[in-house]
């Protein structure tokens, strides 16, 4: 995702400065694309790669030659750096890349400053995905902020004694443009003022300032002010042009303005932005170079004016407008975890789903902005856009995003470049991935190292699945479903299992086996991987293995219940206590234990924050407990899963009558593995399976739940519309129900707490 935004720019500071204070405000790769650029005054060297590209006013066989032969070398030039998309500035300069980027259907956004367009955006106007204003004057497009020379506001009585000031009178600022204005200096002032004048570079400051002196007035004259939040600071009012960098501060700054435009102006821009804010927003005065001599009578007026400013909450920095994400399928648990970590670095989000869920309200109260169901309407006029491997073609925000050629980015993409930020620890295998990562992330977010995270379920403890991190580390699950997971910067993994799995997409057991070797050859440092996983043992990889095994590098020993011993090839041995059920979420702490020893971290620290870890939504979730009957809830929908989950159960509860209530999990995993679901199943008392939840898929004649019921040793099917219900009245005092599968049957388990609760009020009655 590492393709830039080319700013089509060049000519005065009117247009280089905007763009280049934008481009400062970036974390994407910005490119300056222009007539001159090189040679440029207002281009910092080695700040932004820059590409001058040759243009010309078409006022001439010679101009209209110039710019063909500039269209040419932008095309080739856009071709090249493929970017994300082209932001026009306008003047002529920008006119052959913004045409190239047309003629090469590449997004084109325009910046816009003033009230009316200069002739080469409104040229472009009406091909252009946003236009981006200062004034509402584009129905396609966003009103932003512009930005500032320099924007920080400091205390009056400061700014005016930085420059000799006093206090106790007010302090004119008079500006007439970087070139400079005679008509300004010309201007007579009362001698109760005091006058901080920005002459322009051509002026005789000199000159000015004897002026100054004669009329017997305090003023200080600069040819120019790098540090415009000064002077702005120690203004009580302004007298000034009108240009939209002016337009800007004034309304940032609330100083009462008496605006002059320059009359020669392109389009009279200036007399078009000074009328607006004077008879639109009331914040201003107007008076034209053609009735100068009521000047006096209008600085009365100045001086007496109270601006009142209008509310630009619907306003937003141009940067973010360019960076903002769009994600089709933001409920979804994988696209959620990177909403909260941009949403964490400050940058906007939107998104869409099919219906709202607990995920996308708490999303929602983070301030990202929803819209259901998904439909073309949702897409804003720019933004890259997010989706997964779950997002069909003929979605339609999917397909109007392809037919605007806007930004489009596999979750995988953006996840990879985020990690790039970060020494990525990876958690990878066909189980256990959540729940290690989960793990990870929490022991060195509670240890202090604060890492970036993003897995594939809530932490309890955090109500969340994704964060940003100030540390230098990101701890994330490496999604090996689509192959996504070789996308991503690997410094050190946990390798947890391998069991084949994902073949509709990998096509057969070799490939998947070679995806995972290939995974660890992208690993640069530790690799951690477990030695009781027989396929993982057969491939047996560099790296340091963990397990109960004889020949594990790392031996696990049990002392007691819940004190075990990591025993080291060297002899040496860490003690810890593991506080979870189950020996598969034992074998996950142990996997972070041993990568977190390699990294260096102080492990007595770590396994002291599990004391107080809630755990991981649907990982063996205790849901309730009501009239004698405890719930829980697990996101296993793989045999190898769900004997792990039932294992678990079985050792804490003892001789409990355990009800497993399954629902199968694709049509395409179930032919696969439904000959292992029974053997799976053993450890529960009664297994209940109901229909299969498709995730998007179409049915496979002759595969569903009675591939599993034919088989059971005990146990017998419910239709889910059914399931709730009659599940309820097989219950009896003292079950433990464990709710299993990666679909809906989550919900089940609050359907019948439901209907528990409104019987047990019944009771009471």
């Amino acid at each position: 995702m590492k393709r830039p935004f080319i700013f089509a720019t060049g000519g005065t500071g009117g247009h280089i400065f905007p763009a280049v204070s934008i481009a400062d405000s970036m974390s994407d790769d910005v490119i300056f694309a222009g007539h001159g650029l090189h040679a440029n005054e207002y281009i910092i060297e080695g700040m932004h790669e820059v590409h001058s590209i040759m243009s010309a006013e078409p006022k001439s066989i010679r101009g209209i030659v110039t710019l063909i032969r500039g269209f040419f070398i932008a095309r080739r030039f856009l071709a090249k750096v493929n970017p994300q998309a082209v932001v026009g500035f306008g003047s002529y300069h920008s006119f052959p890349v913004v045409l190239a980027a047309l003629s090469k259907n590449i997004p084109i956004l325009l910046y816009e400053p003033n009230a009316v367009m200069g002739k080469v955006n409104a040229f472009f106007s009406k091909h252009a995905h946003a236009v981006l204003t200062q004034f509402p004057i584009a129905a396609h497009g966003y009103v932003t902020k512009v930005p500032l020379r320099a924007s920080k506001k400091i205390p009056k009585e400061e700014a005016k004694s930085g420059y000799g000031f006093t206090a106790t009178q007010p302090v004119v600022l008079v500006m007439g443009g970087s070139q400079g204005a005679r008509i300004f200096e010309s201007l007579s002032f009362p001698p109760d003022v005091q006058v901080l004048h920005l002459a322009g570079k051509h002026s005789d400051c000199d000159a000015l300032k004897r002026k100054y002196e004669l009329e017997g007035i305090d003023a200080h004259v600069l040819p120019f002010e790098q540090e415009m939040h000064k002077a702005w600071s120690a203004a009580d009012v302004a007298v000034c042009r009108s240009g939209a960098a002016t337009i800007a501060e004034h309304l940032h700054y609330g100083v009462p303005t008496l605006f002059i435009p320059f009359p020669y102006a392109s389009g009279n821009h200036q007399l078009h932005n000074a009328n607006y804010v004077a008879t639109q927003l009331g914040t201003a005065l107007l008076l034209e170079e053609s009735d100068i001599s009521s000047f006096q009578e209008m600085f009365a007026k100045l001086l007496s004016k109270k601006a009142i400013f209008p509310s630009h909450e619907k306003a937003i920095p141009v940067h973010e407008c360019l960076q903002r994400y769009h994600f089709i399928g933001a409920g979804g648990i994988g696209m959620s975890a990177l909403i909260h970590i941009l949403r964490d670095k400050g940058i906007p989000v939107s998104g869409s789903d099919m219906k709202r869920s607990k995920i996308s309200h708490v999303l929602e109260e983070k301030g990202v902005q929803l819209s259901f169901p998904q439909q073309e309407s949702n897409l804003p006029s720019f933004a890259r856009v997010v989706y997964s491997t779950a997002i069909q073609k003929e979605n339609p925000e999917f397909a109007k995003a392809r037919k605007k050629s806007l930004p489009l980015f596999h979750r995988s993409e953006l996840l990879a470049v985020l990690c790039e930020e970060k020494e990525t620890l990876l958690v990878a295998g066909t189980h256990g991935k959540t729940s290690t990562s989960a793990l990870l992330a929490y022991s060195l977010k509670e240890a202090g190292y604060d890492p970036m995270y993003a897995v594939g379920g809530i932490l309890k403890n955090y109500e969340k699945n994704g964060a940003w991190g100030k540390g230098a580390f990101a701890a994330v699950e490496a999604d090996e479903s689509d192959g996504s997971f070789l996308r991503l910067p690997c410094h050190s993994a946990i390798l947890t299992n391998i069991e084949y799995d994902h073949l509709d997409y990998y096509g057969s057991k070799e490939k998947m086996v070679l995806a995972y070797k290939q995974f660890i050859a992208n690993v640069k440092h530790h690799l951690v991987w477990c030695a009781d996983d027989p396929m993982l043992r057969s491939i047996n990889p560099h790296g340091v293995s963990y397990g109960f095994c004889e020949d594990a590098d790392v031996r696990i020993i049990q002392e007691s219940d819940d004190q075990f011993a990591l025993e080291w090839e060297n002899g040496d041995k860490t003690s810890f206590t593991c506080p979870f059920q189950g020996d598969h979420f034992l074998l996950n702490s142990v996997g972070v234990l041993v990568l977190c020893t390699l990294l260096g971290f102080d492990v007595e620290q770590i396994t002291k924050t599990w004391g107080t870890y809630k755990g991981v939504k649907r990982r063996l979730e205790h849901v309730a407990h009501a009239m004698g009957i405890d719930f829980y809830d697990d996101y296993a929908h793989h045999p190898t899963e769900v004997s792990a989950t039932l294992h678990a159960l079985r050792k804490t509860m003892g001789t409990r009558r355990i009800v497993a209530v399954l629902q199968p999990h694709r049509y395409s995993r179930l032919q696969e593995v439904h000959e292992d679901f029974p053997k799976a199943l053993e450890e529960a008392d009664i297994a209940v399976i109901t229909d299969v939840y498709a995730a998007g898929e179409k049915p496979i004649p002759g595969v569903d739940h009675q591939l599993i019921v034919s088989k059971l040793r005990a146990g017998f099917y419910l239709p889910r519309n059914e399931l709730s219900e009659k599940l309820l009245f097989s219950l009896q005092e003292g079950d433990v129900v464990v709710f299993l599968g990666a679909g809906d049957i989550t919900s089940v388990s609050q359907e019948i707490r439901t209907m528990l609760h409104h019987e047990e009020t019944t009771s009471t009655l």
